[in-house]
Formats: structure tokens, sequence, C-alpha cells
């Protein structure tokens, strides 16, 4: 009897976290309807699967002087200049990636360094909403703040546990919600 219940409430967590799972992952291709979005997706899929098998084909064609496809068929001469161009092409393509990481880095280190330390990037108002709201949550559920701050050994009752939604729902009660 008491090997059932143990094994039902396995099967009865598992089934919750399975729950669980496809409620935190949600993919509206596999969902029914969308029909715009699972063409639009199929469609660019087999548009990228063509940019992939046409180069593999050329290059099967360059290799073994055979006729993959009629009417691509490529000498020495050509695949010589078309060789050269490309690798004008990658490197101009590598000068530009370059710079401009390097441009972006150069940027970044300057907004940290310089603009973000002087200037906040956040609501300070909302922030210290935000900070009263918590407080006095806190105060009500674990005590005055100077007790809190002392005590060394708490232990936390079951009861106390913040549930999930509890912090947003203050915030929205507080008109400082978080988007």
């Amino acid at each position: 009897m008491k090997m059932k219940k143990e094994l039902n409430k396995k099967v009865a967590l598992k089934q919750q976290s399975e729950q669980q799972v496809k409620n935190f992952v949600q993919d509206q291709f596999f969902e029914t309807g969308h029909w715009w979005l699972k063409t639009r997706q199929i469609i660019v899929n087999v548009c990228f699967l063509a940019f992939l098998i046409f180069p593999i084909g050329i290059f099967i064609t360059f290799l073994t002087n055979h006729h993959v496809w009629h009417y691509l068929h490529w000498n020495y001469e050509a695949s010589f200049l078309l060789t050269r161009h490309l690798n004008e092409i990658i490197l101009y393509l590598f000068v530009i990636v370059l710079v401009a990481s390097l441009a972006l880095v150069w940027r970044n280190n300057i907004l940290e360094q310089k603009v973000y330390p002087q200037k906040a990037t956040f609501n300070v108002q909302k922030m210290n909403q935000r900070k009263e709201i918590m407080e006095r949550m806190y105060e009500t559920r674990f005590g005055a703040k100077s007790f809190r701050e002392a005590t060394r050994y708490y232990v936390v009752e079951r009861e106390q546990n913040l549930p999930n939604q509890l912090v947003p729902d203050l915030f929205k009660a507080g008109k400082v919600e978080i988007k």
C-alpha cells in the first residue's frame, strides 16, 4: 500500500513537471493554425537549402568534370577567375568586418567607461518605489529591517516562501510594473 502511494506520488510529480515543460516551451509553428507563419518558415528554409546545395553542385561539377546540371558546366579558366573574385570579396569582407568590429568595441568601451557611470540608464523614481514596495513586503513577512540585519540564523517557514507571481503582482498593485 505504501509503495503504491509512493509510486502514485512519483507519477503525479512527473506529470506535473511535464506539464510545466509544456507550459514553458511554446512554439506557434507546431500549434494549430498560424498558416502564414508555417508557409513563410518553410519557404525560407527551402531557399536556404537551395543556397547550400547549389555551391556543392558547382563544386562537384568542377571536380569530376561531369555534367551534374546540364546547363551548368565550368571550365578551368572560368573557375580560376571565379576563385580570384571570391578571394577578393572574402578579403574585402574580412577588412570590413574587422574595421566594424574594432569600431563597435571602441564605442562600447567609451560608453562603459564614460557615459554609463555618469548617467542612470533606468528610472530612479520607479526603482525607489519598487524598493519601498519590497521593503514593506519584507517587513510583513520576515519582520523589521533591524531584526533581519541583526539575526545571524533565521529559518524561513514554509508559509513564508514567496510565490512565483508575488513580486510582479505587488509591482502591478503599486503601479510600477516591470515590462
